[in-house]
């Protein structure tokens, strides 16, 4: 398994022209976004939010410490927000 991560960090790096520990980032970010923030994902391929949004609700995601029981279910539960013009942070479903 190690020998195809390194030889799929070379070809990424040889492809993209950056180097090969800016290659293996590059995958980490994309492993994280898959896995762990589909929805973020899907909105920065959608043109809705910028890479660097998407970099920064990572880290922030990153930074939330472990919940006590099912941390997937639990996160499952939060209600997304929208914000109004004013900045105030409303429910979605409102």
């Amino acid at each position: 398994m190690i020998c195809w991560a390194r030889a799929s960090t070379a070809e990424i790096a040889c492809a993209l022209r950056i180097p090969q520990g800016t290659a293996a980032g590059v995958m980490r970010e994309s492993r994280g976004l898959t896995h762990a923030l589909p929805l973020t994902l899907q909105a920065l391929r959608t043109g809705q939010i910028s890479a660097r949004h998407a970099q920064r609700m990572r880290d922030h995601v990153a930074s939330i410490p472990p919940l006590p029981g099912d941390r997937d279910r639990a996160l499952g539960q939060c209600r997304p927000v929208r914000r109004s013009r004013g900045g105030e942070a409303l429910p979605a479903d409102l």
